[in-house]
């Protein structure tokens, strides 16, 4: 029960899309694809709805592939994958910086779209980019009776739930047309009571803040009483593992002010390393406009809502877009007063993923977001014989503007349309459509959430 339920709640943020474990290999490739942007075995037979009878299938896949500067020594969950979809994955992505319309704009002129959509946003969550498709004929319509027949495992996750495969597929239709138009999302497992009331649910209830990692040494530099990592994890471990918020929160960074204020401090000492400058802070995942909201929300003062974009106090009957609010134009006048003061770095907006991670790992930043890849950089300074570390540091732990916000009633929606699953007719056809919707069904099953959480047994029993 323990392993299931914690690859339920990971499932939920480790499946950044449908493709699987796959390692970046396939990325780019175009082999000898037909003109339907996909590739089956040559065998000359007809494709079958039988899953034992599927044969490899080459798919163009538009997503996007984690960064990770550390390669794996063994790939070992790709070849499972494989066997239990026969369906490989060939990478297209979105160029960093690139406007999500502009870019779907061309590839529908061009007739590049491909055979499937499973980007985390942008597309299938946005009407007016579905709309864009579906005047193209580049989306096909998904139908109740396709899902109850070619996705078995998916219907046991749901029923687990408490949850049909017809109340999914409705929460998530059209409501202009009726029709569904991409696979959505999984309902979240807090949806069950059984979950909600576990150990892991306990910790997900409520609204989480995002959070940064701070490098213990530059921050021992500006508030010395402030804990280091160490510190912290000492405290943590004796009073096991239950702190409270004022134990947490002993660094003086409440508000953007004084985090600006914290920014600003380490600008002016001037520190190096490895004989790069230290840029104060990196506080966005990637360069895209989304990630202004997405990486650090919580920053605003604000919460991203079920009801994305909309931020609710139901008890005033008020739905506000968050954009719209006071908070959220504070935030962007913090950021534009950063980066304009050269708090976050010349090339903030613009800079590649792998241009950010070399610099983290290097340690040539102060502050950094939550997502970032910091085990690496500790890799690399223990090597070296450097003993900094990161603190890990909520942003920011404050009671929400109950005139904005209402934090009494918290909900827990049947879908999102956040990474849906849409296909492309023209470069899809109809046989094809049982193996698709078999792969999409195998990423969603139970095997695969545990497989991604835990691995194979003998990765976790030894």
């Amino acid at each position: 029960m323990k392993h299931k339920l914690m690859a339920l709640m990971l499932a939920a943020v480790l499946l950044v899309t449908l493709v699987g474990c796959n390692n970046g290999k396939e990325e780019g490739k175009s082999g000898s694809s037909n003109s339907n942007g996909t590739k089956a075995a040559a065998t000359g037979e007809s494709l079958s709805d039988d899953p034992a009878n599927f044969k490899e299938m080459h798919l163009e896949v538009l997503s996007q592939l984690p960064t990770n500067p550390r390669k794996p020594v063994e790939d070992r969950l790709t070849p499972i994958w494989r066997e239990k979809t026969k369906v490989i994955p060939d990478f297209v992505e979105i160029p960093a910086g690139q406007d999500t319309k502009s870019w779907l704009q061309m590839q529908i002129l061009a007739n590049t779209v491909p055979a499937i959509i499973a980007n985390q946003n942008g597309i299938a969550d946005n009407p007016n980019h579905m709309d864009m498709l579906k005047k193209a004929g580049m989306v096909r319509e998904i139908t109740l009776e396709e899902m109850k027949k070619y996705m078995p495992l998916t219907a046991e996750r749901l029923a687990d739930l408490g949850v049909t495969m017809e109340q999914w597929y409705k929460s998530s239709v059209d409501p202009n047309d009726g029709k569904l138009w991409a696979i959505p999302s999984l309902p979240g497992p807090l949806l069950k009571e059984e979950y909600r009331k576990s150990p892991y649910g306990d910790s997900r209830l409520g609204q989480a803040n995002y959070a940064v990692w701070i490098r213990d040494d530059i921050l021992k530099k500006i508030y010395p009483n402030a804990m280091n990592a160490a510190e912290l994890k000492a405290l943590a471990i004796a009073n096991k593992g239950k702190l409270t918020l004022d134990q947490v929160m002993d660094i003086p960074i409440h508000n953007l002010d004084e985090l600006y204020d914290y920014l600003k401090k380490v600008k002016d000492l001037n520190l190096t390393e490895n004989g790069h400058p230290i840029t104060p802070g990196h506080l966005q995942f990637e360069n895209t406009r989304g990630a202004l909201y997405w990486s650090l929300l919580s920053a605003t003062g604000l919460h991203i809502s079920q009801a994305y974009p909309l931020v609710i106090n139901e008890s005033k009957n008020m739905y506000v877009d968050f954009q719209l609010t006071p908070e959220w134009k504070n935030y962007i006048s913090f950021m534009n007063k950063g980066f304009n003061e050269g708090l976050f770095g010349q090339e903030f907006y613009i800079q590649k993923k792998e241009q950010r991670d070399a610099k983290i790992i290097n340690g040539e930043y102060a502050v950094v977001n939550m997502w970032h890849p910091v085990a690496a950089n500790l890799e690399k300074i223990h090597k070296e014989g450097k003993t900094y570390d990161w603190r890990f540091y909520p942003i920011f732990v404050n009671e929400l503007d109950p005139s904005v916000q209402s934090e009494t009633i918290q909900s827990f929606p049947l879908t999102t349309k956040w990474n849906s699953k849409a296909i492309n007719p023209k470069k899809v056809s109809e046989d094809m459509i049982p193996q698709i919707l078999h792969w999409m069904d195998w990423n969603y099953s139970l095997e695969a959430a545990s497989l991604r959480a835990w691995g194979t047994p003998d990765m976790y029993t030894g």
